[in-house]
């Protein structure tokens, strides 16, 4: 039908899909790598040789007339993908919510029959109707579009709006109050609105949910990522993620939120097992796909990272941290005309205003001379959402070329919009560190390093494993903005004699741009080398 019934079509199949996932001894492929083959002409034997597949569902969905009254048609065929002989198909009419609940229900039912499955406590969860509101179903769905849309604020906002539209509706709708709550705590995490009551906001409807439906795994779920994104209660966090994969053990997204706790934790070798089981089962989500390549290159795995990243970049070239990702394990492995030809191709498939909402100030020095003259000559536009970023990017391509007046006039533009984002978010360590950067570069010492200590003192090491250090290396990059060598160094010996994470600063400070001047000092080569 209409592009715009999309979101409706793309629903069906993914809550089939979940539903599938929810039955022990199947292995059902995500939601992002199903979605990249909707209008593929590859044969089953293409499609299934790519993602070690032995079996493929192929869903059509009609619908026709307004969501409150559509009348749909879902077609269904199961092919075995070796050799792409069918083995089961059948079509459904829906008339209302219920239809299409039961039409969902039994293809789950059918295909686990097909393929030889038993099933046991599964039964009831593949035949659960989470509503009897047609127009509360719509806007649950389109919900879920917007939720998976991006990771940005802006997004997460619309998805809340829709979802609370569906609660509005029908407020025992267990699955739009845990959407409900995710995507508050999605506001939250992403710096829109670090408040008390954006997480008061979350609880509500999850608990809600969980009063509703107490095994419901995406509740468990999302009230995992609640403890994580809301507290770094990673215990909790953790807790509640392997309740959800109880329930749903083929649901890569609960698997990929594990991975990113157990970062933060220092269990890095648990974390990356994860990561990498959560890509095999959506083997095609450019945003885990990245982030893990980002884990290797951080571990000096480069090799791993660049296979990976080829491979998303091959699928996703419009995903913008793929290409940073890719630049920085260049970078870390020395290899900077690499990296700049990467954020050149960057540039050339998204343009540079999208790449500098994800490339950070400081890395806008990897660029090459004529990326740099654009990013001089680059206006405000729409497509820049992060403003701060976008002033601190050209800031740092002026010092970089010594033209520190303009430099310094940027930093204290990056400063306005920085603090704005810093006193909405007095919770969030990033915010307050990007705003120490504004300032130190626009010379405001005192400022500079409250607001730095502020954001270390919010992720301590001890806690943080990760984030952590960082943001000991970030403090020490404060200081060397406003000149200060020595307070500098002092910090960059705090990050790199974190155990398991060393390594990664040395490379930094072995290659990057940023610290060039600081090599022809014998301290800092000694940092670099391994010594204090």
């Amino acid at each position: 039908g209409s592009p715009d019934n999309a979101y409706f079509a793309d629903g069906i199949g993914e809550e089939i899909s979940t539903r599938l996932g929810g039955i022990q001894g199947l292995d059902v492929l995500g939601r992002m790598t199903a979605a990249r083959y909707r209008d593929t002409e590859k044969t089953p034997q293409e499609i299934g040789a790519e993602l070690d597949a032995d079996f493929l569902l192929h869903i059509t969905v009609r619908g026709e007339g307004p969501a409150t009254s559509r009348r749909v048609r879902v077609s269904t065929e199961l092919v075995r993908a070796s050799t792409a002989a069918q083995v089961w198909a059948q079509s459904y009419v829906a008339e209302a919510v219920e239809d299409l609940f039961q039409a969902q229900s039994d293809i789950a039912g059918r295909v686990a029959q097909k393929l030889g499955v038993t099933l046991g406590s599964e039964e009831y969860a593949i035949a659960h109707r989470p509503t009897n509101n047609d127009e509360a179903y719509d806007y649950y769905l389109r919900g879920n579009a917007r939720y998976t849309r991006s990771e940005r604020y802006q997004d997460y906002q619309a998805a809340a709006d829709l979802y609370q539209h569906a609660v509005d509706l029908d407020p025992n709708f267990a699955l739009a109050q845990v959407g409900l709550g995710k995507a508050h705590t999605e506001i939250y995490w992403v710096s829109g609105d670090r408040t008390r009551r954006r997480l008061d906001l979350a609880k509500e409807a999850l608990d809600r949910a969980l009063a509703l439906d107490p095994d419901l795994p995406e509740a468990h779920g999302a009230l995992g990522l609640y403890h994580y994104h809301g507290f770094l209660d990673y215990d909790r966090a953790l807790q509640e993620f392997a309740i959800a994969l109880r329930g749903e053990p083929s649901n890569a997204e609960f698997h990929a939120n594990r991975a990113w706790v157990l970062r933060r934790q220092g269990r890095l070798d648990e974390c990356l097992a994860s990561y990498e089981r959560a890509l095999e089962l959506d083997p095609q989500a450019h945003v885990w796909a990245s982030d893990l390549a980002g884990t290797y290159a951080w571990l000096g795995r480069y090799a791993d990272a660049h296979l990976l990243l080829d491979r998303t970049l091959d699928y996703a070239p419009d995903y913008p941290l793929a290409y940073v990702y890719k630049a920085t394990a260049h970078a870390l492995e020395g290899e900077l005309e690499n990296a700049r030809q990467v954020l050149r191709r960057g540039i050339e498939t998204l343009g540079l205003d999208e790449l500098l909402n994800d490339l950070s100030g400081w890395d806008a020095v990897l660029l090459d001379a004529e990326s740099r003259d654009q990013v001089e000559g680059l206006r405000l536009s729409p497509r820049i959402s992060d403003t701060t970023n976008y002033y601190l990017a050209k800031a740092f391509v002026s010092r970089k070329r010594s033209d520190l007046a303009r430099a310094r006039a940027l930093f204290d533009s990056a400063t306005v919009t920085a603090r704005v984002t810093a006193q909405a978010n007095p919770l969030g360590p990033w915010p307050h560190m990007i705003l120490a950067q504004a300032l130190a570069g626009a010379g405001h010492r005192e400022a500079a390093i409250t607001e730095a200590r502020r954001a270390v003192d919010l992720v301590p090491i001890a806690s943080d494993k990760w984030d952590g250090p960082d943001m000991v290396l970030e403090h020490g990059n404060v200081y060397l903005l406003l000149g200060d060598i020595d307070q500098a160094i002092q910090e960059y010996r705090r990050a790199v004699s974190v155990p398991g994470v060393g390594h990664r600063y040395r490379s930094l400070f072995r290659h990057h741009p940023l610290y060039e001047p600081l090599r022809e000092l014998p301290r800092f080569r000694a940092l670099i080398e391994g010594g204090q």
